[in-house]
């Protein structure tokens, strides 16, 4: 298990690092994958992103694709000025229908995209996330027995953790507020992947396909995930595992193969 920068143990052990910048993380990446290679003792290895995870895996991907065998995205981020004006406003619609005065008179405080601090797309989320699908609203609640329990971890450790995911969300918002994925242009030299669950209320499927549509690569293949959100890699891991399996794994294989 790796912890990126300014998360999970990375951030116990070593506290806030100064670069936090989404090209600093993506270098760790690459190293993290040049390591893997040799320990595993395969020519390329398969990458995998979820949500930000997709923002510094698509970086990984265009930079150095003799690494990768394929790109999955999940939860993949296209252009957070895109995304975000549309998340507040399919939110609102949900709590008018509801008839949820509190939710309404909440968003109507922090106002439209572009926002002013992390703490106002918190706010969004947490109101959007009450009326997301089963799934995605408990998945912190289905998570907290696996974080309580984790194998060397202490409740200093998992006290620290909390404290990393506020530091880097402060960190990169900013950064984050300018990403667009079409920036790196729209060929990429690896069979290129993207599972995205139908219900995503974070990072529209809409969106993702549209992307995807536009996306030049040696081999590519889009999923919807039915009656999947968000995270559909935590919340569905046997359909999510099943569609690696089918499409992806022949993929790495050939690659094998082939030596790379």
């Amino acid at each position: 298990m790796w912890d990126q920068r300014d998360a999970g143990k990375t951030f116990v052990r070593n506290g806030p690092l100064q670069d936090m910048s989404l090209a600093r993380v993506a270098r760790d990446g690459t190293e993290l994958a040049e390591y893997l290679r040799r320990h595993l003792h395969k020519p390329r290895i398969v990458l995998l992103g979820h949500s930000w995870g997709t923002m510094v895996g698509l970086r990984m991907a265009h930079d150095r694709p003799d690494l990768f065998s394929a790109y999955v995205g999940t939860g993949q981020v296209v252009s957070i000025a895109e995304k975000e004006p549309v998340n507040y406003a399919r939110t609102m619609a949900k709590l008018k229908a509801a008839r949820d005065e509190e939710g309404v008179h909440a968003l109507q405080a922090i106002g439209p995209p572009p926002y002013k601090s992390a703490d106002d797309i918190m706010v969004e989320r947490d109101w959007s996330s009450r009326y997301d699908i089963p799934s995605e609203r408990n998945i912190y609640r289905s998570m907290t027995p696996v974080v309580l329990f984790a194998p060397g971890w202490s409740l200093w450790d998992i006290y620290e953790y909390l404290q990393a995911s506020k530091y880097a969300e402060a960190s990169t918002f900013d950064a984050d507020q300018s990403y667009d994925a079409r920036d790196l242009g729209i060929e990429f030299r690896v069979p290129f992947f993207i599972f995205n669950g139908v219900d995503d209320a974070i990072t529209p499927v809409d969106s993702a396909k549209r992307y995807f549509d536009s996306i030049q690569a040696p081999e590519k293949h889009f999923v919807a995930l039915e009656g999947a959100g968000h995270s559909a890699v935590l919340t569905e891991p046997d359909v999510f595992l099943k569609e690696l399996v089918t499409l992806v794994r022949p993929v790495a294989i050939q690659a094998d193969a082939e030596g790379g």
